[in-house]
């Protein structure tokens, strides 16, 4: 089976968490959410490398201040 990927790329305040979930942000779905670790560096522009699966995928970025103030952001994807 081949595996379709899209890198996420972005850029947060310095020293924010940044997560990725894939389908994980719609209650309403039966896929398995998955966590995927970004890599930040020190001017906060991070990216994250996403398997998407086919069909429409849901992309949520989440990102925590060290207050533990979050801001998301959803995109929704189509895998072949």
């Amino acid at each position: 089976m081949k595996t379709n990927q899209v890198t996420v790329q972005g850029i947060t305040q310095p020293g924010n968490l940044v997560q990725v979930f894939l389908n994980g942000s719609n209650a309403s779905t039966k896929m398995k959410s998955h966590v995927y670790q970004t890599t930040i560096d020190k001017t906060g522009k991070f990216q994250s490398t996403v398997d998407l699966s086919q069909g429409n995928n849901s992309i949520t970025i989440v990102a925590t201040n060290s207050y533990g103030i979050s801001t998301s952001k959803v995109l929704t994807i189509n895998g072949k």
